[in-house]
């Protein structure tokens, strides 16, 4: 595909989303594992101008540190938020790799990404940081609010809303929680959007997921949500959650990256030809249900894949869809 697009890989369970502008890409998370990498060796991107990491949770940033150690595609600057808390290896490793870059080869790297720095302007696009704010930044990880409750890495997960042509087109939530949301709100921030990339792959985000689910899509009021989902962990969607989803627009258009068990118990023999020719993580072993979503945009654009082949695909193939 060409023109200015949103990619919103299938890398399985995590999230993982390239921005082309004009001459200008942007990543907003990396995935686990090497869909990112393949998705720009297939591009043939000869570099990346900004990579933004929402949050340190392991499948938001390990495809990043595929790049880095591979070397070949240079990457200009990246913006991410500091985590004590997170002492996973992963962590560790991306951190020493961003160090290296920054050392040796020019990476401008960043560390601090809040509201108060918004906006982020890429070509003709622009990306609004809504969350988290300063204050709850300084939390940190392991605080408490006024309130007892526990700040995690999901609550400060950056949110950005991508706004083009003066329209807000996507809404990227990484692992936003009920505490955050709950912030965002307070400051009556504007975060209406035509498509939203659902929080934690609609896993559970406490006891009250469906009432965090239509709290969410009051305020944002999207046409189409996505789940980035990998078969086979955590089971997410949960059925509570995309039951929200429909119950808050009945004409909402649901779209799983690959197929939840609950949908499907058993994988399509036959080769979905509806999907985009992208990469997608799911594609080897019929696991995906829409793969890799593309949000083409400006004049001829809109979803992919294509609303009514998908549909179609889900009524052959998808004896429990949720969705339906």
């Amino acid at each position: 595909m060409t023109g200015d697009r949103i990619a919103l890989l299938d890398v399985g369970h995590g999230n993982g989303t390239v921005l082309h502008i004009g001459d200008q890409v942007c990543v907003i998370d990396a995935g686990p594992g090497t869909t990112l990498l393949e998705y720009i060796q297939e591009n043939s991107l000869p570099s990346i101008d900004l990579v933004i990491l929402s949050h340190a949770d392991q499948d938001h940033i390990g495809g990043l540190i595929g790049l880095l150690v591979a070397g070949n595609i240079p990457i200009k600057r990246v913006l991410l938020n500091t985590n004590s808390e997170k002492e996973s290896k992963v962590w560790a490793g991306l951190v020493h790799e961003l160090s290296v870059h920054w050392q040796n080869k020019g990476l401008q790297f960043d560390v601090g990404l809040t509201a108060q720095d918004s906006p982020i302007t890429i070509g003709s696009a622009t990306l609004e940081i809504l969350s988290p704010s300063p204050g709850l930044a300084a939390m940190g990880a392991g605080s408490l609010t006024s309130e007892g409750r526990r700040i995690t890495s999901n609550t400060i997960s950056v949110v950005i809303r991508v706004i083009y042509d003066g329209q807000p087109v996507t809404l990227l939530t990484g692992d936003m929680d009920g505490i955050a949301l709950d912030e965002l709100l307070s400051r009556n921030v504007p975060a209406t959007t035509s498509l939203l990339v659902f929080p934690h792959h609609g896993g559970a985000s406490g006891p009250r997921s469906a009432a965090f689910a239509t709290k969410l899509l009051r305020a944002t009021k999207p046409d189409a949500v996505v789940f980035s989902v990998g078969r086979g962990r955590f089971g997410n969607p949960k059925k509570q959650i995309v039951e929200a989803v429909r119950a808050s627009n009945a004409n909402i258009r649901v779209i799983c990256t690959q197929l939840n068990e609950e949908c499907a118990s058993t994988l399509p023999k036959e080769r979905p030809t509806h999907l985009t020719s992208l990469v997608a993580h799911g594609r080897e072993r019929n696991r995906c249900c829409a793969g890799t979503v593309v949000l083409k945009l400006g004049q001829g654009g809109g979803l992919f894949p294509r609303e009514t082949p998908h549909r179609e695909f889900i009524r052959l193939r998808v004896p429990s869809a949720m969705c339906q």
